[in-house]
């Protein structure tokens, strides 16, 4: 059974997703999960309220590119998000720490990022690789 995933940022009054069609959702099929929003048409980004964004997932198992770095930050930007099943389980993974690299480097270094996804949703098949983009929240 492949994992659930959300990937995006809340940020102002709208939580943005990667489109079906673009690079990050591509990624994320080449990472054997099912993303969320990967049926969608389209290569940008969508933006979401955040009660859909939290309803469509509520059970969802992982989240990445969250805009937070700690659990305190992303409660700063809603308590809404705790009643999720990723945020609850802290299946939280941010760029954040890399931020500047991530979107600099990912897109000519896809395999690096795959490993990264691969260590996240698969870390027993990973065990022997660290992390180079990703970082799991803090408390």
């Amino acid at each position: 059974k492949k994992p659930t995933v959300l990937a995006g940022t809340y940020w102002g009054e709208f939580f943005n997703a990667p489109k079906g069609e673009s690079y990050q959702a591509q990624l994320l099929r080449d990472a054997n999960v099912n993303y969320v929003y990967g049926n969608t048409e389209g290569s940008g980004s969508l933006s979401l309220s955040l009660e859909s964004v939290v309803t469509d997932n509520l059970e969802t198992a992982f989240w990445i590119n969250a805009a937070a770095a700690t659990m305190g930050e992303l409660h700063k930007q809603s308590q809404k998000f705790e009643i999720m099943a990723a945020v609850r389980s802290r299946n939280i993974y941010t760029y954040l720490e890399s931020g500047n690299c991530y979107w600099e480097n990912a897109p000519i270094e896809p395999d690096v990022v795959l490993e990264d996804l691969g260590k996240i949703f698969y870390p027993e098949k990973f065990k022997d690789k660290e992390f180079t983009y990703y970082a799991k929240i803090k408390k």
